[in-house]
């Protein structure tokens, strides 16, 4: 394989999914980039469940593109993926510990009292899913 062969192929399936969502500020003035698909920002949309895709180290939301676009998805579901502190478009973390699993937990944790969120389906890919298991043990030990 030659280099500039593997060099079109990563660019080709580099992810593309649109950039719609919002900044949110979580405690310590950490703040994260949240994808949103458009169910999200509509007010009568509120009764569909909310699912919460979490990245793995060294990647960001728009691993998500193809949930994030899914028609079957996004007529059932309000969809964020949620970009952790120095990854995608997140600013990076104002701590050295938010780079764990621990910090990402709590990221998570902020995330959902700022959004207020009750009820969600979360899933986790690699860190992410370590993250939202620490998550549940913050919560209920």
């Amino acid at each position: 394989m030659s280099k500039s062969f593997f060099y079109c192929f990563c660019f080709k399936y580099l992810p593309t999914m649109s950039q719609q969502g919002q900044f949110y500020r979580l405690e310590e003035d950490q703040i994260i980039w949240v994808n949103q698909n458009e169910a999200c920002s509509k007010p009568n949309s509120i009764q569909k469940p909310l699912i919460i895709f979490l990245h793995t180290t060294s990647s960001s939301s728009s691993s998500f593109e193809h949930q994030m676009s899914s028609s079957f998805l996004n007529s059932k579901y309000r969809l964020m993926a949620i970009d952790f502190p120095g990854h995608g478009r997140s600013h990076k973390a104002t701590k050295p510990d938010i780079y764990t699993i621990q910090g990402y937990a709590h990221v998570l944790n902020s995330f959902l009292t700022v959004t207020d969120v009750k009820d969600a389906v979360v899933v986790g890919w690699g860190t992410g899913g370590r993250a939202c298991e620490s998550k549940n043990q913050i919560l209920f030990t």
